[in-house]
């Protein structure tokens, strides 16, 4: 049985995704804000669309959004959660969001941001 294989391209981002992830990026947390501005948003990975692999891409790979459950948290929590309280700890806490992490992965090569975008 033969393996499909999709294969990825570059493309220069139109200026809509281009916009999306210069706002993407300048939210994000400081740490990974220098490494992202260092990468070359104008051009990302795009999947190329093949026969094979509708898609343009081969498997999945997840974007997460992870927050931690700390003591300030769960006062938070306790205490009568808002969406407003919560986003605040999630950024005190320096959260990278589902669509900062599929940021990261489109500019690093690993998904595209048509895919991203349609998701998140």
């Amino acid at each position: 049985m033969e393996t499909a294989k999709c294969i990825h391209s570059l493309y220069i981002a139109d200026h809509e995704p281009e916009e999306i992830i210069d706002s993407e990026i300048n939210s994000m947390p400081a740490a990974y804000k220098e490494d992202m501005k260092r990468m070359n948003v104008s051009t990302v990975s795009m999947p190329e669309v093949s026969t094979t692999c509708p898609k343009g891409t081969r498997g999945r790979i997840g974007v997460f959004e992870v927050l931690e459950m700390t003591p300030r948290l769960e006062k938070i929590i306790l205490e009568g959660p808002s969406e407003a309280k919560i986003l605040d700890e999630a950024v005190h806490q320096g959260m990278i969001t589902l669509r900062q992490d599929g940021i990261i992965k489109a500019l690093h090569g690993i998904i595209g941001v048509d895919d991203l975008l349609e998701v998140t």
